[in-house]
């Protein structure tokens, strides 16, 4: 677990437990640990429960009886052997990031100095770059299913780097446990014996999200909120109004005035049979949400207006991707954009 107290970061795991019992019944286990130096009041059990002769539940209590905010638990705590493709083996992982991928390598960490760096954790967080709680461990006729069955959506960091031991696989669950609390978590983490692909790990996490009760977005044809234009489903097709990627140019490109771009975006509306949605955007230095390139007009409203007309006169639609809920001070690349004085009045 990740510990912090005025503004720095611990980490303690069992090995530094003083006291460790055990408690074994038919179809579960109890390990507890306590007396860690330097964390007096400080309490957990472990809970290992067999559901069937192939899966087992994980689950986790803590007393937290200091002054510390656990931010964060790493459990169960899992190694699989390092035999990938790539490494002459013939097991695989299935990792999921985005849509999903199968890894064949992975590469080594050291877990007691990257378990406390911040600044990257997002790109591994369920939710977010992570829309999936499982990950597979296989080899083509034998595989082991590891996954978070939380109805509840905690975020958490899904994990899978190679150690000194082998390939570890986690799940860090950004709890908050504050000081002098209880704490119970509120899902099992399951893992299960199952065929040898990642579609085999992937039905099982199928059963559990159709099943759980877990709440859902609703499908799109069921969503009645949604504007008219959505359901056409257009085409987007990006560019920018100003600008030579690559160049340091940041004036008008053929694309400009506006109505410059119908005459391509007629020709991809013909051949894609689809109306079309011309997403004005840049890629700025500092990120791709931030004026000036697009807002407000560039050029001026007038010219963008003729752009608009002529686009919806077609059936065609306009976005923009703007700052949102971010404020931009300065550009980077167009320094006369600056609302600095704006923004403090």
């Amino acid at each position: 677990m990740r510990l912090l107290k005025d503004g720095q970061f611990s980490q303690l795991d069992a090995l530094a437990a003083g006291q460790v019992t055990i408690d074994e019944k038919p179809e579960s286990q109890s390990i507890h640990f306590s007396a860690f130096t330097g964390y007096g009041g400080l309490a957990v059990v472990a809970r290992i429960s067999r559901l069937n002769a192939d899966t087992l539940a994980w689950t986790l209590e803590i007393s937290n009886k200091t002054g510390y905010l656990i931010a964060s638990v790493d459990y169960p705590c899992l190694t699989v052997a390092d035999d990938l493709q790539d490494c002459g083996g013939e097991s695989a992982i299935f990792y999921p990031r985005v849509e999903g991928v199968e890894l064949t390598s992975v590469v080594k960490r050291d877990p007691d100095t990257e378990a406390v760096d911040l600044n990257r954790e997002f790109q591994s967080m369920y939710p977010g770059h992570m829309p999936m709680q499982f990950m597979g461990y296989y080899n083509g006729r034998e595989g082991l299913y590891f996954a978070s069955h939380d109805i509840f959506g905690t975020p958490k960091v899904i994990e899978a780097y190679a150690t000194d031991f082998g390939i570890r696989l986690g799940f860090r669950a950004c709890h908050a446990i504050t000081p002098m609390s209880e704490f119970k978590q509120p899902y099992p983490v399951i893992t299960s014996l199952t065929g040898g692909s990642w579609y085999d790990c992937a039905e099982l996490y199928r059963e559990f999200i159709e099943t759980s009760g877990m709440e859902l977005p609703r499908k799109l044809y069921q969503n009645k909120t949604l504007p008219e234009w959505y359901h056409r489903s257009p085409v987007v097709v990006i560019f920018p109004p100003r600008s030579i990627r690559g160049t340091g140019y940041t004036g008008p490109n053929e694309f400009f005035p506006y109505v410059n771009s119908i005459k391509y975006l007629d020709e991809l509306a013909e051949k894609f049979q689809s109306p079309v949605l011309s997403l004005l955007t840049y890629w700025e230095g500092s990120a791709p949400w931030c004026p000036p390139f697009n807002w407000p007009p560039y050029g001026g409203e007038e010219v963008f207006h003729e752009f608009l007309v002529a686009m919806h006169d077609r059936g065609f639609y306009v976005g923009l991707y703007g700052s949102g809920l971010n404020w931009t001070d300065k550009s980077l690349l167009c320094p006369e954009f600056d609302k600095t004085d704006y923004r403090i009045e």
